[in-house]
């Protein structure tokens, strides 16, 4: 914060220079910038059409079937255990096959040591 010069109150805020003089003051609220300086507020999103956005989600969704079974089982058995039941099973009905099988959970305790690996 600007120092201010001997004798002046905190009441009026400011930049001075070296011989004490007042560059800038600021009292009460700062001044609304206008139209021009203000920046957009308006996200990346926002200025796509919707189509684009469904097409986009349907793409990244088409990506996901392709992934074979055994890199998505890897994946999920990255994940805690109550991420797995409480938000992966309501991704779709491929993902709650494979949360609700056994070899997901096979993986599971393999990893956290609780099943030899190859081990049934």
């Amino acid at each position: 914060m600007d120092a201010l010069p001997p004798g002046v109150t905190g009441a009026v805020q400011g930049a001075w220079d070296t011989s004490g003089t007042l560059i800038k003051e600021s009292v009460g609220q700062p001044e609304e910038a206008s139209p021009e300086e203000q920046p957009e507020e308006a996200s990346a999103e926002e200025e796509r059409p919707e189509d684009q956005q469904e097409e986009e989600a349907a793409a990244a969704a088409a990506y996901l079937d392709e992934l074979p079974e055994p890199l998505l089982l890897r994946v999920l058995a990255a994940l805690p255990a109550a991420e797995l039941v409480q938000a992966c099973r309501l991704v779709c009905l491929r993902w709650k096959e494979l949360v609700d099988g056994a070899p997901l959970w096979l993986l599971k305790c393999q990893q956290e040591g609780l099943v030899p690996e190859g081990g049934v």
